[in-house]
């Protein structure tokens, strides 16, 4: 049964004008086509703070993502992602267990005094100190959406930690020589299980520095249990506490397995009320491990896309449909992707009919899986079609559907080339070489007019291209090209016949788009990673810090004003209801204007 809230605005949307309606939505990433601007949206704000009064809501939003929110049906949509339950209580344990450590340490600074109980005890406690910081700071040691490095700065740590144990188990111990054969065994366990990189495997001298604590310490015993007992009596002072063992392999199992193992993430979509920002419901579709990911990107970057009934949330290693009551419908797993992920998935779903299509591209690494793409039955999340082009890679744009033809067309900017699909059945229509690799922008489109811009690899340039009608038997047709301040991560926009072109260092550029004239460039303040939106004859750009620069939609450069949010920002606007909504770093706001 549909809520009541859903009932009215199917009532209301009966007495609206199809222009009224359009200015409410905001479907999918960067608006209805996107294209990053809302023809009919009027009287929008142009001064804001966090304690204005045209702040009509706030609200928290758990976890980290930076997908943009969305708005259909009086519903905002975002995603996320954050440790489950169990993440939290294994912290708790790991803490509790290194407390009881310490403390047991301590107590045996009294009873030693021997130089090498002294050594043990101060290794031991430099091994529980880096464990400590690995649960209090694990940025120092842990980067985040790289799951190699994690295994390599756990393994050495934990190693440490029953490296130290095995000393606590006195020379006479049999439990020694059965330890320093296990903690051999786990040493080259853990170097060969290294997890591989989208570069491959790392050397063979790296993974043995690795796991040195370990083989050195294993090599040394097993090396005593060759020599005599009597000579390895002689001289020495007898350490032993089993307890205090045991309690260091327990530690350092607690170190090393809940980031590699059980540090899955969960999955999550969020939904809010546009009238109130009230939480309406937040649910968890999986939960996946933690892939490797750009460190300027999230666990959750693809924005979701609604169709007034339904959400369908990407994450790269799924796809994931939703009812506007947050009862999930069905999940498609992507199992190959978080084993070769480099920067993580940052192309967002698109609709086309009756079919959710997803650009899953893949780079050009050894083992990796071809590019795909696909398109998913809405309702049942069936596979009506999958392909993967040999010559399409490295892109992490969001594609464009366009529908100027007998045919629509799935238009995406690949590794050298400009490529269009039909989105019915996935069939190649047309290609335009360029010479830009590796394209993180979306594209920005008027009409037949597709701008392309990027490469992070290769050569940085800019193409104007006239794109055909599908079915029509033409090739694209370049307009015209620039190749100096180039966009690679922000995404242009097309608004009033200007082309906005931004890039991540604060230059902004205007081009006439049908000529490629230069109206004016202007550096502005912060670094740039959320795309501009235009709407009500103006643009609006937001830097990583959370100002907005709102200025004119004109030939000549005209500035309006500028706008602080806190906790910065990397998602896009969303224009909806006569205003915007903002996702900042733990915050959802949003900001209505003069038409309420």
């Amino acid at each position: 049964m549909k809520s009541p809230s859903l009932l009215l605005v199917g009532a209301l949307s009966m007495f609206l004008s199809p222009a009224a309606l359009a200015a409410q939505e905001w479907p999918q990433w960067r608006g209805p086509e996107g294209l990053g601007v809302s023809p009919d949206a009027s009287e929008l704000p142009v001064e804001w703070g966090p304690e204005s009064d045209n702040i009509r809501w706030r609200s928290e939003v758990p976890g980290q993502g930076y997908s943009s929110p969305i708005v259909s049906n009086g519903r905002v949509f975002l995603t996320t992602a954050y440790e489950g339950s169990s993440g939290g209580s294994l912290k708790q344990v790991l803490r509790f267990g290194l407390a009881a450590l310490v403390l047991a340490i301590l107590w045996s600074t009294w009873r030693r005094r021997s130089r090498a109980g002294r050594v043990l005890i101060g290794a031991t406690l430099l091994f529980a100190v880096l464990a400590t910081l690995t649960v209090l700071r694990p940025e120092l040691f842990l980067e985040a959406g790289n799951p190699g490095r994690t295994w390599r700065a756990l393994s050495t740590l934990a190693l440490l930690g029953a490296a130290a144990a095995l000393f606590w188990l006195g020379p006479a111990a049999r439990l020694r020589g059965v330890g320093a054969f296990a903690l051999l065994a786990v040493s080259v366990y853990l170097a060969v299980g290294i997890p591989s990189g989208p570069r491959g495997a790392i050397p063979l001298q790296k993974a043995i520095a690795v796991v040195l604590p370990g083989l050195a310490a294993s090599a040394w015993c097993l090396w005593g249990l060759l020599r005599s007992r009597k000579r390895e009596h002689s001289g020495s002072v007898a350490i032993h506490d089993p307890w205090l063992a045991l309690a260091l392999v327990g530690l350092a199992a607690l170190v090393f397995v809940p980031p590699n193992f059980a540090g899955g993430l969960q999955r999550v979509v969020v939904c809010l009320d546009l009238e109130s920002g009230e939480l309406l419901w937040q649910r968890a579709v999986y939960t996946a491990s933690r892939e490797q990911k750009s460190p300027w990107g999230s666990y959750a970057t693809p924005t979701p896309v609604a169709d007034g009934e339904r959400v369908f949330a990407y994450f790269g290693s799924g796809l994931s449909a939703l009812d506007f009551e947050g009862r999930l419908q069905w999940t498609a797993r992507f199992p190959d992707y978080s084993g070769h992920s480099r920067y993580g998935a940052a192309t967002s779903p698109v609709l086309e009919g009756d079919s959710v299509l997803i650009l899953a591209e893949s780079e050009l690494y050894q083992d990796s899986p071809p590019t795909w793409m696909a398109a998913f039955d809405k309702r049942t999340g069936e596979v009506r079609w999958r392909v993967e082009p040999a010559d399409a890679h490295d892109s992490y744009g969001t594609p464009l559907v366009v529908r100027n033809g007998p045919a629509t067309q799935l238009v995406t900017a690949s590794w050298e080339a400009l490529l269009g699909f039909d989105a019915g059945t996935g069939e190649r229509l047309w290609s335009y070489p360029y010479p830009m690799q590796q394209i993180a922008s979306s594209l920005a489109r008027s009409g037949d007019l597709v701008a392309v811009t990027g490469g992070n690899h290769g050569e940085k340039g800019l193409r104007v291209v006239r794109i055909p009608a599908a079915g029509s038997g033409r090739e694209p047709e370049l307009l015209w090209r620039a190749s100096k301040g180039i966009a690679t991560v922000v995404s242009p926009v097309i608004y009033n016949g200007i082309l906005f072109t931004p890039t991540r260092s604060g230059i902004l550029t205007a081009y006439e788009v049908e000529t490629g004239e230069v109206l004016w460039k202007k550096r502005l303040d912060g670094e740039y990673f959320a795309s501009p939106v235009a709407a009500d004859g103006k643009i609006y750009i937001t830097n990583t810090e959370g100002t907005t620069t709102v200025l004119e939609a004109a030939p000549e450069y005209r500035w309006i004003s500028e706008n602080d949010l806190p906790d910065g920002t990397y998602a896009t606007f969303a224009i909806a209801d006569g205003g915007f909504v903002v996702r900042t770093g733990q915050e959802v706001f949003f900001i209505e204007g003069g038409s309420r």
